[in-house]
C-alpha cells in the first residue's frame, strides 16, 4: 500500500516540541514552542510529501519508517492512520492539510522512571541522570492551542497520549479538555506514578473509551531492576484504582492490555509475567475477561546493543529457547504464539556456537555502569543466575 492519510489528517509532538503529522515521518515541520500548525501543516517540505504519495509511492524520506516494515510484511504506522481515515480518499485531496483526526501528543519528556532501556529523550529522568539539557516543558500559546484544539474538536477520531509519563504531563489536559467524551482516547501508561494526584487521570475517568496500554515486562524485584525509580507495590496500587474505573456500561467501557518488550532481562522470566496477567484480572471485577488474563503485546528491543537477545549466539540462545518453551506450554494468546514461534525459528537458524567475547565485556560494562548509577552493585548477579557462568 502507498496511500497514507497521515500527512493530511495527522499531528504529531514529539518530546523535545517538534511537530510532524505522524511518529514515523522522519522530517520536522516546525516546532511547538515557537510555530503554529496552520503554518507547518502547509509547508513545502509536507507538500512535497503529499506530492509524493499522490504519484503513488511513499516519500522515500519522510516515510523511510513505513517503507522498510512494510518490506517486512508487518503493519505499520501507516495502517494506524488509514484505519481511523477510511473516508480519506487520496484522489480528491490536493496538497493542503485537511484536518486533524488524530493526534498523537508527547509534548515532552516528563517522565517518574529511568527504564534501563530508555534515554533522556524520552525520560526526564535519565536527563537529570545524564545531566543532559532538559526539554522545555513550559508550552507558552496555550491560548492558541485551546483555540485550536476546540476549532477541530469535531473532527477527532482518536486521541494518543504517549510521553515520557502521560498520566504526568499537564498539556495533555490541553487537547482532552476540547475533546468529545466519546472519542477513543489510547494511553501509553507505565502506570507507575501516583494515580490519586493525577490531574490527566482524572479527566480520562470520564471519557467513555479509553485503551489502556500499560507498559511493563517484568514483575517485583525485577520489575524495580529494570524500571529504576518505579515501586512495584504503586503499580499494584494503581492497578487498583484503574481497576475501579474500568467496566462496562452505557457510559464507559475502558480496555486493558501490557504493553512489553523482549530483552536480556525478561526472557527468563516470562513465566512470571504471564502468572501476573492471569492474576491482575481481580483488580477489574466490574469487566469480564473472555480469555482469564490481561492480553499481553510484545515487541522485540533492539537499543541498547547489549539489552538486544538476538546479538548472542547458542549458548545464551539456549536457555532463552528454554524460557519461551516454557512459556509457550501456558496456553498462552495467539499472537503470543506467533511471536515467540517466529522468534524460536530465528534463533535456531543462528550460526553462532559461542557469543564473541566483546559482546561480553560490553554487556558487564553496560551492568557495571548502571550498577554505580543507581547504588545497587551486585543486584544484577543475585536477580539472574542463569547469565553469571556465560559472562565469565
Amino acid at each position: 500500500m502507498t496511500t497514507c492519510s497521515a500527512p493530511w489528517r495527522g499531528l504529531h509532538i514529539r518530546t523535545n516540541g517538534d511537530i510532524s503529522t505522524c511518529c514515523a515521518g522522519s522530517i520536522k515541520l516546525g516546532n511547538i514552542h515557537h510555530d503554529k500548525f496552520e503554518d507547518v501543516l502547509n509547508n513545502n517540505k509536507i507538500k512535497e510529501v503529499r506530492q509524493s504519495i499522490k504519484n503513488g509511492k511513499l516519500h522515500s524520506e519522510y516515510c523511510k519508517s513505513c517503507i522498510n516494515i512494510k518490506k517486512q510484511n508487518l503493519r505499520s504506522e501507516l495502517d494506524w492512520h488509514n484505519d481511523v481515515n477510511q473516508d480519506f480518499n487520496i484522489d480528491k485531496a490536493n496538497l493542503d492539510y485537511e484536518f486533524p483526526t488524530l493526534f498523537d501528543a508527547r509534548w515532552n519528556n516528563t517522565c517518574n522512571s529511568s527504564c534501563l532501556y530508555c534515554d533522556e529523550n524520552q525520560s526526564s529522568k535519565w536527563a537529570s541522570i545524564k545531566k543532559s539539557e532538559n526539554f522545555s516543558k513550559t508550552i507558552t500559546q496555550k491560548e492558541y492551542l485551546n483555540n485550536y484544539f476546540q476549532k477541530n474538536s469535531k473532527n477527532w477520531k482518536t486521541i494518543s497520549l504517549v510521553g515520557g509519563e502521560p498520566l504526568m504531563i499537564k498539556e495533555n489536559l490541553l487537547i482532552l479538555n476540547s475533546c468529545s467524551k466519546n472519542i477513543p482516547i489510547d494511553v501509553i501508561t507505565n502506570l507507575s506514578t501516583d494515580l490519586s494526584t493525577s490531574k490527566v487521570f482524572e479527566k480520562l475517568k470520564t471519557f467513555k473509551k479509553v485503551r489502556w496500554h500499560i507498559s511493563f515486562d517484568n514483575v517485583q524485584q525485577h520489575y524495580e531492576y529494570v524500571r529504576q525509580g518505579s515501586q512495584w507495590s504503586q503499580l499494584i496500587e494503581n492497578f487498583k484504582i484503574l481497576g475501579d474505573i474500568v467496566r462496562i456500561t452505557r457510559d464507559i467501557d475502558h480496555e486493558v492490555q501490557i504493553m512489553s518488550v523482549l530483552h536480556i532481562l525478561n526472557i527468563t522470566k516470562l513465566k512470571e509475567l504471564k502468572e501476573f496477567s492471569r492474576e491482575a484480572i481481580k483488580y477489574f471485577k466490574y469487566k469480564i475477561w473472555p480469555t482469564n488474563e490481561l492480553e499481553i503485546v510484545w515487541q522485540a528491543l533492539n537499543d541498547p546493543f547489549e539489552l538486544d537477545i538476538h546479538n548472542y549466539g547458542k549458548d545464551f540462545s539456549n536457555i532463552f529457547i528454554n524460557s519461551i518453551s516454557q512459556y509457550l506450554n501456558m496456553n498462552v494468546q495467539e499472537n503470543e504464539k506467533v511471536f515467540f514461534n517466529t522468534l524460536i525459528e530465528k534463533m535456531k537458524s543462528n550460526d553462532t556456537i559461542q557469543t564473541q567475547e566483546k559482546l561480553k565485556k560490553s554487556l558487564l560494562k553496560w551492568i557495571n555502569i548502571n550498577a554505580m548509577r543507581f547504588n545497587n552493585v551486585g543486584i544484577f548477579e543475585k536477580l539472574y543466575p542463569e547469565y553469571t557462568n556465560l559472562l565469565k
